[in-house]
């Protein structure tokens, strides 16, 4: 049997998974902890087990926890705009996904999760969230609605990710991320998350409030093709 490879300290290096909500995230990171050390990690399991399985929120790490803003890798549903408060040279990983196919299993998981949605029809989660819902990539990205122009922005900050994957060719995500910084993950595993809400239809009225409301994260998402082929060149 083949051994696992584990990454070796290289000298105060860190990275940064900044990861987007039902893009094939959680399966990313249980990927990292495979092949890291959890002493190496952000959170890793005594940490979790310490706040009640729950990430510290952006604001409680920048004011209060600068020790762990030091650890080799650190993941979660961070924005961009914790990268200041990372190392000068952090390397960045995050994974977007086809922005539709994002918002639906995002439902999905609504339906099955939250209290408040439960087993409700999707159409009323599209009435009362698709306008955080339709932007949850582009927002992580640096977006915010009430700024003039922000969506420019968000787009410039696509070059502080070194490496964009995508969820939909995780695999040649993988080898990308492999051969850009000489690590050896093995993807070749169940995916995690995998949801088990029944498929369902929308209303022609909740379909046209989707497409309203997610043009800016399919720009986003555009850029984020034309980044993923240059990447090939690595």
């Amino acid at each position: 049997m083949a051994q696992t490879w584990k990454y070796q300290d290289r000298g105060g290096e860190q990275f940064f998974f900044l990861h987007i909500p039902k893009t094939a995230g959680t399966t990313f990171r249980k990927l990292l902890e495979t092949h890291f050390p959890q002493e190496h990690i952000y959170p890793n399991r005594f940490q979790l087990w310490m706040n009640d399985n729950k990430y510290y929120k952006q604001k409680h790490l920048i004011e209060n926890r600068v020790d762990i803003l030091n650890t080799t890798l650190i993941s979660g549903h961070y924005n961009i705009h914790l990268l200041p408060h990372l190392k000068k040279e952090v390397r960045a990983i995050a994974f977007v996904r086809e922005p539709r196919a994002r918002v639906i299993s995002h439902i999905k998981h609504i339906l099955l999760k939250d209290p408040v949605f439960k087993n409700a029809d999707p159409n009323l989660v599209v009435e009362k969230r698709v306008e955080i819902l339709a932007k949850q990539q582009v927002r992580m990205m640096g977006y915010n609605i009430r700024k003039e122009n922000n969506l420019d922005q968000a787009l410039a900050n696509l070059d502080k990710i070194e490496v964009i994957g995508l969820t939909e060719k995780f695999e040649q995500s993988i080898d990308m991320i492999n051969k850009k910084f000489g690590w050896q993950l093995d993807y070749k595993m169940e995916k995690a998350n995998q949801s088990i809400t029944p498929d369902f239809e929308l209303s022609a009225e909740s379909e046209a409030r989707l497409a309203e409301n997610i043009k800016e994260e399919q720009m986003l998402y555009d850029a984020c093709l034309k980044k993923f082929e240059k990447q090939k060149q690595f």
